[in-house]
């Protein structure tokens, strides 16, 4: 999208529970990072959250402040979900523009070890305004982000 998107008030639900800090604003175009350990990542990281991330799968909502449903995945690591990222310091990242979060089929397994926190993948986003774009919840990521699972949101052009 062309314009920021302020995401006060907003919350996300799931494995995880997190509640975005009045002012916090998502630049047009731009990422937001949220981790567990937001020390452990670069500057500008929001958390902690409570909960966590399973390795084996997750089901995590992003609800708006009006309490409104924006995005949602249920991801695993069977069915269609790709393996790549099972256990192997890849992340799941974003494949496809069209479809929606909760469609496994629009996941891949990252190219680069330990994703890509805050940054672009090589494949656009899904067709929502902010969405679900990288998540990490193995452990054995590189040493610089190994103690912490994140995931990052991403608002689309």
């Amino acid at each position: 999208m062309a314009v920021n998107v302020d995401m006060s008030g907003w919350k996300i639900r799931g494995g995880i529970d997190y509640d975005f800090p009045e002012g916090t604003v998502i630049e047009a175009g731009g990422y937001l990072v949220i981790s567990d350990h937001p020390e452990a990542m670069a500057a500008g990281t929001l958390g902690p959250w409570s909960g966590s991330l399973n390795n084996g799968g997750e089901q995590i909502r992003l609800r708006n402040n009006s309490g409104r449903l924006m995005n949602e995945v249920d991801f695993r690591d069977s069915g269609a979900w790709p393996v790549g990222a099972d256990g192997s310091d890849a992340t799941l990242a974003k494949k496809w523009r069209e479809t929606a979060s909760d469609d496994a089929r629009s996941w891949r397994a990252s190219t680069a070890i330990g994703g890509s926190p805050g940054a672009a993948n090589p494949e656009p986003v899904a067709d929502e305004s902010v969405v679900f774009y990288e998540i990490a919840a193995a452990s054995g990521a590189p040493a610089e982000i190994s103690t912490s699972s994140w995931l990052t949101l991403v608002q689309k052009r």
